[in-house]
C-alpha cells in the first residue's frame, strides 16, 4: 500500500515538473517570438514574457539609442544597466553602458565601465575600438594607442579605418609607427 502511494506521488511529482518545465518553455517561445519583431514594444512584452533574459532591454536600449526619435539617455542607461545587471560579466554589455554614460554627458562613469569591460575581454576588437573612441573624444589619445595596436593586430576592423581615427585625432606619425604599428610589414 506505501509502495502504490510512493508510485502515485511520484507520479504527481513528475507531472508538476513537466507542466513547469513546459510553462518555462512556452514564456520564453512567446518572448522570442515578440523579440524577433524588432520594435521597441514588442521588446517590452519580451522583456515582460521573460524577464532573466539580458539580450531583450540591450537590443531595447540599442533600438531606442539608435533609430528613436528623440531618445532618453535616462532611459537607455537604465534599459543597459538592467542588462549588466542580469549579465554582470558580458562585456559588451558594460561597454555599451559605458557609451550610453558618454552619450549623457556622464564621462566619470565611462571610463571605469569601458576598463572593466577591456579586462573581461581584453582583446575585442569592438570593446577596444570603443575605448580607443572614448579615449580619443576626452583627448587622452596617448591612452588610446595600446587599445588601437590590439584592434590594428586583430584584422577584425580595417586598418584604414583605425589610421584615419589616429589622424583625425592628431596623433603623429612618429607615434603611429613607433607605438601603433605591429612589426610586421604588411602594416606599413
Amino acid at each position: 500500500m506505501q509502495s502504490r502511494y510512493a508510485i502515485v506521488t511520484l507520479r504527481y511529482l513528475l507531472l508538476a515538473l513537466i507542466s513547469l518545465l513546459m510553462m518555462s518553455a512556452a514564456r520564453n517561445g512567446i518572448a522570442a517570438y515578440y523579440f524577433r519583431q524588432n520594435l521597441p514594444a514588442a521588446l517590452q512584452n519580451a522583456m515582460v514574457w521573460e524577464p532573466s533574459n539580458p539580450v531583450y532591454p540591450a537590443a531595447l536600449a540599442n533600438l531606442l539609442h539608435l533609430y528613436g526619435q528623440s531618445p532618453d539617455p535616462n532611459q537607455v542607461i537604465h534599459l543597459y544597466l538592467t542588462a549588466v545587471r542580469l549579465s554582470p560579466f558580458d562585456a559588451g554589455y558594460l561597454a555599451d553602458l559605458a557609451q550610453a554614460n558618454d552619450w549623457a554627458g556622464r564621462t566619470d562613469l565611462s571610463l571605469p565601465l569601458f576598463q572593466r569591460a577591456q579586462k573581461l575581454f581584453p582583446n575585442s576588437p569592438d570593446i577596444n575600438w570603443k575605448l580607443a573612441n572614448f579615449y580619443i573624444r576626452s583627448g587622452n589619445t596617448e591612452d588610446a594607442l595600446p587599445a588601437l595596436k590590439k584592434i590594428l593586430s586583430s584584422n577584425i576592423i580595417g586598418k584604414n579605418q583605425i589610421f584615419a581615427l589616429s589622424d583625425r585625432a592628431g596623433i603623429d606619425s612618429v607615434t603611429v609607427v613607433d607605438k601603433l604599428l605591429p612589426p610586421d610589414i604588411p602594416a606599413y
